[in-house]
């Protein structure tokens, strides 16, 4: 493809999902999650309450995505040997991470726990 502009009437999109977001992506919390959030928004006044928003915000992932998170941050399992332990390939093993500290630190700042947008 030469540089330069397109020819007119030529259209040339990005390949598909190229910064392009998923619907999931998109998906925000349902009511139920947004009132119960807003209702109790306000930082936590000790330890002791950032490790049950810690907790709580742990509850809210999904199974395979609490257990990855549990077996490397609490136990200290490395990917390959938590890959062994679900049965599972080392590329889905560190998704499943990602996506579960990213749902963590949405959970946390919706609540006011941490600085920054949920949306991050």
């Amino acid at each position: 493809m030469p540089n330069g502009p397109s020819p007119p009437g030529c259209w040339r999109s990005p390949p598909i999902g190229a910064g392009r977001p998923s619907p999931s992506d998109l998906a925000g919390p349902t009511l139920a999650e947004y009132t119960q959030e807003v209702a109790d928004r306000r930082p936590p006044a000790s330890s002791q309450d950032l490790e049950g928003e810690l907790e709580r915000a742990l509850g809210l992932l999904r199974d395979e995505y609490r257990m990855v998170f549990v077996l490397f941050h609490e136990q200290g399992l490395p990917y390959d040997e938590i890959s062994r332990v679900l049965d599972r390939p080392v590329g889905t093993i560190k998704t499943w991470l990602h996506r579960a500290r990213a749902e963590m630190i949405r959970h946390l700042a919706r609540r006011g726990i941490i600085c920054g947008r949920p949306s991050e």
